[in-house]
């Protein structure tokens, strides 16, 4: 198996042809444009900090890879103390762990408040699915089910059948945790999510994409972020307490037992 992976926010960069990764690379203080981000303490621009918070701009401690023919192992660990952040003066550890095979790959992270005081956060995982071309693929299982759609404030509801995609640029989150499949000619994935309660699907098309200096203009049409995330409510860690979020995906074009 083909896995690249940095410390730098502790982020898988590119997993045979499940994840995009920008071929261009900022200097090396920057978050690589592609593979699987992690976002924490805050999703977005929701809340004081930075957008999609700081631990994906810090070196994470690499605990394990072990990597074989056909599946890969790999766990990274950040400790943060309340000194490390001023703008966020708590303590917490965070764990990101990956198994992979041929077919299939589980993403898990792990956080522990292991401070005195509770902390409430936002975030999750930013995959960024590689695709031939996003113009021929669809989402199937959001039917009915609630959105928040930034390019349309009046939708409440996505009543179709399949998310179809095109070159307007995308940003809904949707409600749900619901199980998801990505759908076109040349890939098929199976998205299960677990912990987190929302996905947030986003694509900048040719329109946003020309403001970013780390991918080529045409590259929007290479990918689509599915994100599991918690971004409505901010979820409450009491001290000691921990959550786990899981985002499992599923390559059914290669599975020997693909679904319809």
């Amino acid at each position: 198996m083909l896995i690249e992976h940095q410390a730098l926010g502790a982020q898988i960069l590119r997993l045979d042809d499940f994840f995009y990764l920008s071929p261009i690379q900022l200097p090396s203080n920057h978050p690589r444009r592609g593979g699987v981000p992690v976002l924490f303490p805050q999703f977005a621009d929701r809340g004081p900090l930075k957008k999609h918070g700081f631990v994906r701009n810090l070196n994470w401690q690499l605990i394990t890879d072990a990597p074989l023919l056909e599946s890969h192992q790999l766990t990274y660990n950040l400790q943060i103390q309340e000194k490390d952040m001023p703008e966020w003066p708590y303590c917490a550890n965070l764990e990101l762990s990956l198994n992979a095979t041929v077919n299939e790959v589980e993403i898990s992270l792990m956080i522990c408040n292991n401070g005195p005081n509770p902390f409430s956060w936002t975030g999750g995982l930013h995959p960024y699915f590689f695709l031939s071309n996003l113009l021929d693929t669809s989402i199937k299982g959001l039917q009915n089910q609630p959105v928040s759609n930034r390019f349309d404030q009046d939708q409440r509801i996505h009543s179709a059948e399949l998310l179809t995609l095109s070159n307007k640029p995308l940003e809904s989150l949707f409600h749900t945790s619901t199980p998801l499949q990505i759908i076109s000619p040349k890939q098929h994935f199976a998205l299960k999510s677990e912990g987190f309660t929302e996905w947030m699907i986003w694509n900048p098309a040719e329109q946003g994409a020309g403001d970013f200096l780390d991918m080529p203009l045409a590259d929007w049409k290479n990918f689509l972020c599915v994100e599991p995330v918690i971004a409505s409510e901010p979820l409450q860690l009491l001290p000691q307490a921990s959550f786990t979020g899981k985002l499992t995906v599923t390559n059914l074009l290669n599975s020997a037992n693909p679904q319809p």
